[in-house]
């Protein structure tokens, strides 16, 4: 998963490939209809 997420973002910082996948995290659960605090979810765009 790190492999594919760094392949389409370009990323090869661990920080900025775990903030990308918090943001996809966040955004799953929220198209996903689950319960996602919205100070959460802010944080996590970029």
């Amino acid at each position: 998963m790190v492999g594919l997420i760094a392949h389409l973002t370009g990323d090869a910082l661990q920080e900025d490939i775990a903030r990308t996948l918090r943001t996809l995290h966040s955004r799953g659960r929220a198209v996903m209809g689950i319960d996602v605090p919205r100070s959460d979810y802010a944080k996590t765009n970029h």
